[in-house]
């Protein structure tokens, strides 16, 4: 198999969300055949250059652009995968020394190939806020970085044509984020899970889910009948034993294959994300795998990723507060469909088609099972 190199700002098993998305395409692309991957991590706390999972884990010494270039050409590898988020490799999201390094390393190899998955472009916020006053530097980085890749990759609709807007002519995949903790191919009915709710995620989306949503969350135990919430995540500093007279439990931060057992067992799942950008969470992403309900805590508008916004999610709000007949059956088996056309072998086989990294076999979803490391989205 080709071999490839990945960079990531983290990596298992440290809980990194780019590092777990880097983690399960090298083990999908493995298990296809199509390449074997490596992985450099940008993290110095984790100062460790050890195997993980027979994949080989370089650390960077010092974020610096000659340190990366070097650390690039060590791994000898013709192509490489590059997952960027700016706050993933400098505290205020401007990354000047990773494109030096990967600029240099470019000019030195200039038939080696450059795939970039922007997971994220650039920041804004109010005017007292660094966002804001470094929002134009960060911009510039990102649409630098843009037209060095030779290919390049994004999650939503909003995310891509800002990319194209910066008209570079070569190839852009626009493909939603796939589940971190795993997939399931025929996930059972919702009659025949128990009445729990799941919320699941970050310790902040998760504070500010019962801290600002919890009439939301009212609003679905009432119209689920939900017997218990199963809180899912880093610890919230708040007591939650009960929320509209449900219990709710507290797991802590569980490995991956433990969530999407709960996940399995679940009729629902809450969320509190901006609609437009639902396709780049990872938690909306492994409620629609494994076929839940999902519930966010916005009204859901029509979206420009290809689905209607209320057909796969149910907004838990004041004025829609019904779910008749087999309408939440209906939409966990919408939600289900849509991602199973982005699931982590399409987005495998649609990279190795690009990079033209060998004969893909067919892949449905990969079982959730094989996973057993802590994780959060």
């Amino acid at each position: 198999m080709v071999k490839i190199l990945q960079i990531v700002p983290g990596f298992p098993p440290t809980v990194d969300g780019l590092g777990d998305y880097a983690y399960q395409l090298g083990r999908q692309l493995r298990a296809d055949g199509a390449a074997k991957s490596c992985y450099l991590v940008a993290d110095l706390q984790a100062a460790r250059s050890t195997p993980f999972d027979d994949f080989s884990v370089a650390t960077l010494s010092v974020r610096s652009g000659e340190a990366l270039t070097a650390a690039m050409e060590d791994a000898a590898c013709e192509i490489v995968i590059l997952h960027y988020v700016g706050y993933g490799y400098a505290q205020r999201g401007c990354p000047g020394w990773l494109l030096n390094g990967v600029n240099q390393w470019k000019q030195r190899h200039r038939e080696s190939k450059l795939f970039t998955v922007f997971h994220e472009l650039y920041a804004s916020g109010p005017l007292w806020s660094s966002a804001f006053w470094l929002s134009t530097m960060q911009k510039q980085l990102c649409k630098s970085l843009y037209f060095l890749s030779d290919y390049s990759m994004t999650s939503t609709h909003c995310f891509s044509t800002q990319l194209n807007q910066w008209k570079h002519n070569k190839e852009l995949i626009t493909l939603p984020v796939f589940s971190n903790i795993g997939e399931i191919e025929a996930p059972a009915l919702l009659c025949d899970r128990t009445r729990k709710l799941i919320v699941f995620g970050s310790r902040a989306s998760r504070t500010h889910a019962y801290l600002q949503n919890r009439h939301s969350i009212n609003c679905v135990c009432r119209t689920l009948d939900i017997d218990e919430i199963w809180d899912i995540g880093p610890k919230v500093e708040l007591e939650i034993k009960k929320i509209a007279n449900v219990k709710v439990t507290v797991f802590g931060k569980l490995p991956a294959g433990e969530v999407s057992q709960r996940l399995q067992q679940a009729v629902a799942g809450f969320y509190d994300y901006t609609p437009g950008y639902w396709a780049k969470s990872g938690i909306f992403a492994a409620y629609c795998a494994h076929g839940v309900l999902p519930v966010s805590a916005q009204n859901a508008r029509p979206d420009k990723e290809g689905f209607a916004a209320d057909e796969i999610c149910w907004s838990a709000t004041a004025e829609n507060q019904n779910l008749t007949g087999g309408a939440a059956q209906e939409i966990a088996t919408a939600a289900h469909e849509w991602y199973s056309a982005h699931s982590l072998g399409v987005c495998s086989t649609r990279i190795a088609k690009v990079l033209k990294l060998g004969q893909q076999k067919p892949c449905g979803l990969l079982a959730a099972s094989s996973a057993s490391r802590s994780v959060v989205q």
